[in-house]
């Protein structure tokens, strides 16, 4: 019985199976086992790869984080430069917001915050020209903390939850038909050459042909090493 019928497709055909079945030196005969497996892994990988929320590599984020803090900074800046007739305009929305907050109706953009402990005699905090400076200097430190905090991501490559547990998957799949071994040799491009590595490419080429034959690789390599140290 197929697992997840509801992701289910037709990924490899009989072609595909009887290449697969070769580069494996898996006899033919097991062709349609082989090929119900690699289906259910195929299901799997669909069903992970709509669920999961696509994560920013470490290089993505820090220049994220980057540009934040340039343009916290760049803003902090110009708003304690500003001229006395840019301050009056500041100063004439705190009079609306305070206005508006006495009125109880208050906006969420507002230069206004509401003591919402109520710990004090105090039931708002307007913010002045300093406080905003301040905020965005605060706003600038974070950002250039969290680029600190990061650790560090071989090649700043995404994260791929589904490709890495389809790797896992088609490596039991592998032992399963194959007597050859799971291992990966490539070339400087990360084209693959040894059987398994070819297998992989192939296999997940027919299932995800967007994704790079080099990131199929670096998903292989990060599965053998996690393997191996398991086995230590």
């Amino acid at each position: 019985m197929a697992l997840l019928p509801q992701y289910q497709r037709e990924t490899y055909s009989e072609c595909d199976m009887k290449i697969l079945c070769n580069i494996a030196g898996a006899p033919q005969d097991s062709r349609a086992s082989m090929k119900l497996a690699l289906e259910d892994i195929a299901a799997i990988y669909r069903r992970t790869a709509e669920n999961s929320v696509p994560h920013p590599s470490t290089k993505e984020t820090n220049r994220e984080l980057s540009s934040i803090a340039k343009r916290a900074a760049q803003l902090a800046q110009q708003i304690e430069d500003m001229s006395y007739e840019a301050s009056l305009t500041f100063e004439q929305q705190n009079i609306e917001d305070e206005t508006a907050h006495i009125d109880g109706v208050p906006s969420t953009a507002s230069l206004v915050l509401s003591n919402e402990f109520q710990d004090t005699d105090t039931i708002a905090w307007t913010l002045e020209q300093g406080d905003i400076v301040n905020v965005l200097r605060g706003i600038e430190r974070a950002a250039k903390s969290g680029i600190e905090r990061q650790s560090p991501q071989k090649s700043g490559r995404r994260l791929n939850p589904g490709l890495d547990l389809w790797m896992s998957n088609v490596a039991a799949i592998w032992k399963d038909f194959s007597t050859l071994p799971f291992s990966r040799t490539v070339t400087d491009q990360n084209e693959p050459v040894s059987p398994a590595a070819r297998f992989c490419a192939i296999a997940f080429e027919r299932l995800s042909h967007q994704t790079p034959t080099s990131r199929v690789m670096l998903a292989m390599k990060d599965h053998i090493t996690r393997h191996r140290a398991q086995e230590r």
